[in-house]
């Protein structure tokens, strides 16, 4: 079974080929995008249509780069579905689709306030406190201890 392997510098993410492709169909005749009908052309290639595994690197340059972007959310979508493996090169181990998040556990979590009682993290802040975003909009998945395993909100993490 062919597989499509993405390597980011914190994840190493792989999908079944035929899944991946399906997915990427759908996309297709829903969204019709140009790039992802490029990008299921060149993986169909890459592949040997599906004989062979395909690895895309993030540090990698190739001629495709316009749209060989569109994988990382195709990526995205396939992992929200709880879709393929993911080993967290911080951990060194695979993350289960039940232990990936799609937002970093909180780093307040519980707090003991000055008059000794716990409270959650929202509750008896007085001082909001805000950082702005990338502005791209994007989102990420991270394991259940904190790292980033992928970035849609910046090409990749």
């Amino acid at each position: 079974m062919a597989q499509v392997v993405y390597e980011s510098p914190t994840a190493i993410l792989s999908f079944d080929y035929h899944e991946l492709m399906a997915q990427l169909g759908a996309r297709i005749k829903e969204h019709r995008h140009g790039d992802d009908s490029k990008l299921r052309s060149w993986l169909q290639k890459a592949s040997a249509d599906g004989a062979r595994p395909v690895t895309i690197s993030h540090k990698d340059h190739y001629e495709a780069a316009e749209y060989l972007d569109r994988i990382i959310d195709l990526i995205s979508h396939l992992l929200s579905d709880g879709k393929g493996f993911v080993y967290c090169k911080q951990c060194n181990r695979n993350i289960p689709p039940s232990a990936r998040r799609t937002e970093p556990p909180s780093l307040l979590g519980t707090y003991s306030s000055p008059g000794g009682e716990e409270r959650s993290e929202a509750e008896g802040l007085t001082k909001k406190t805000s950082e702005p975003g990338n502005g791209c909009g994007g989102s990420g998945f991270f394991c259940e201890t904190g790292h980033e395993l992928l970035s849609t909100g910046n090409g990749g993490a």
